[in-house]
């Protein structure tokens, strides 16, 4: 079983409130403390309270800084303090943290350098480090990382992301649309949305932090263990302005069952009048409803037109479900649907570590007998772009981590 974590961003992320969430969720705020004092930065203590937020109990993590008042929550990034690149990266380097919350903390701040530096057109030494230099945000990301190695945390998802209304944000470079230029570099490869709420609900550092673990969406079932809420600085009118995060295990692969032999059903639908930018999503809201597999088969259908059947493997109690979500999403007036029976292997997961980084091993497994190993998709793709390499090395780099493994 892996564990795993899922941020569920209606009101957006911030800093100070992955933080309350983090700690809700069964951080020890005392360890949280300690961990941070080992950064050696006197400029900082951290407070903790419990608060309401639309009637939604919370924990508000404040980073205080000393002689100066700090704004928290989704504020947080118009605290003036500087710094460049190169004193930060001092900073964490020379601290008592943990070599891997050492490694985490400084890939997020490269990542916060690297989009502002692509912003103003500059190298990361030259850039202005205004929030990103802040002692708030250091505290912020390293607390971060410090909380995701304590829960253990092998896999994120990122759900629901809102960055709030059409408005300007002040900064240290004037006014700045929302969202701000580099939490929108940040957020590449994440859904997100804006809605009416006249504020900026995700912060650069909010990003950073899903940027650094999270991936877009559920694609896999979560069994929860724990649930947190971190508060927000400000209550909004019409929803509870908390970051939920709920940290569980994944049992098993994308909607794997136990291995062995089991029935289940198979809805199909042909489709001939759908603009293929459609089936993206039709696909994603099949498996966040359940489905078990879906795929997409090219077909040759009446007057010979071209068409496309949809087929959606599910448990047999999902039909309708489902059904519902086809008719809502795609074309079509009708769908058909029959039972049959399948035999599967025992699935789950591995994390194994190579010199690029962790990368998650999907196995299969026959009456206890290995199978099947494969790296998992999204986990080498993520490392290949951040360490500018060929895809087809992290993979097989990853295979033979998982070799060496298993001749222990």
């Amino acid at each position: 079983m892996t564990k795993a974590i899922k941020f569920e961003c209606f009101s957006g992320i911030s800093g100070d409130m992955a933080l309350g969430a983090f700690v809700d969720a069964g951080v020890p705020f005392k360890f949280l403390c300690a961990e941070l004092k080992k950064l050696k930065l006197h400029e900082f203590t951290l407070a903790r309270k419990k608060v309401a937020r639309a009637g939604i109990s919370a924990t508000k993590v404040d980073v205080v800084i000393k002689h100066e008042h700090h704004h928290s929550g989704h504020e947080e990034h118009h605290h003036h303090s500087h710094a460049k690149y190169s004193e930060i990266v001092k900073v964490i380097k020379r601290s008592g943290l943990s070599a891997e919350v050492k490694r985490r903390s400084l890939s997020m701040f490269m990542r916060l350098g690297v989009a502002e530096a692509k912003i103003h057109n500059c190298s990361i030494e030259e850039v202005h480090f205004h929030e990103i230099g802040a002692v708030d945000t250091i505290a912020d990301i390293c607390g971060a990382a410090v909380c995701m190695e304590y829960l253990q945390i092998e896999m994120a998802f990122a759900t629901n992301i809102d960055c709030g209304g059409n408005i300007t944000i002040k900064s240290s470079h004037g006014a700045l649309p929302n969202p701000a230029p580099a939490t929108v570099e940040l957020l590449k490869g994440f859904e997100y949305r804006q809605s009416d709420i006249p504020m900026e609900l995700v912060t650069p550092t909010g990003a950073c932090i899903l940027a650094e673990y999270a991936e877009n969406g559920m694609p896999y079932p979560i069994a929860p263990l724990s649930a947190g809420y971190g508060a927000g600085g400000k209550d909004i009118e019409t929803r509870p302005n908390v970051l939920r995060v709920t940290v569980g295990e994944v049992k098993a692969g994308p909607r794997a069952a136990p291995g062995g032999e089991s029935e289940t059903s198979v809805i199909e639908a042909n489709l001939d009048d759908m603009l293929p930018l459609a089936f993206e999503p039709v696909m994603e809201n099949l498996f966040a409803s359940g489905a078990l597999d879906v795929f997409f088969s090219q077909i040759q259908m009446k007057k010979n037109r071209p068409g496309v059947k949809l087929t959606v493997i599910c448990e047999d109690e999902d039909v309708k479900k489902l059904s519902s979500v086809i008719f809502r999403e795609t074309t079509t007036f009708g769908v058909r649907f029959y039972k049959t029976g399948r035999i599967t292997l025992e699935r789950g997961f591995v994390t194994v570590r190579t010199k690029y980084g962790k990368v998650r091993i999907k196995t299969g497994a026959l009456k206890n007998d290995l199978m099947s190993a494969s790296p998992e998709y999204a986990d080498c793709k993520k490392l290949a772009s951040e360490k500018k390499i060929p895809f087809k090395r992290v993979y097989e780099e990853a295979k033979k981590a998982f070799l060496a493994k298993q001749t222990k």
